[in-house]
């Protein structure tokens, strides 16, 4: 039985600053997760593989004064892509 995107249960995941790299498919394949937002906290951005949040994720958050989310693979997620307002 599939079910639909929008009546999945939302999580919201933060990427810790330590993270150097996120593996091929990290997060595909997750049953029932999908993320409206992910929060990433490196400001280098992580080497990441293929597919990493397939399908999962509506906005990435980036921190201010980040690097490195526009080269590679992050430019298959550019349009989900924003800076994080630091308050």
């Amino acid at each position: 039985h599939y079910q639909a995107v929008s009546d999945r249960p939302r999580y919201d995941i933060t990427i810790p600053a330590g993270v150097q790299t996120i593996g091929d498919k990290a997060f595909a394949d997750q049953g029932n997760l999908y993320s409206q937002t992910i929060h990433m906290k490196p400001l280098t951005a992580p080497a990441i593989g293929t597919d990493v949040f397939s399908d999962i994720v509506d906005t990435i958050y980036i921190p201010q004064g980040a690097t490195g989310y526009d080269q590679g693979n992050w430019t298959q997620y550019a349009d989900k892509i924003h800076t994080e307002n630091q308050q």
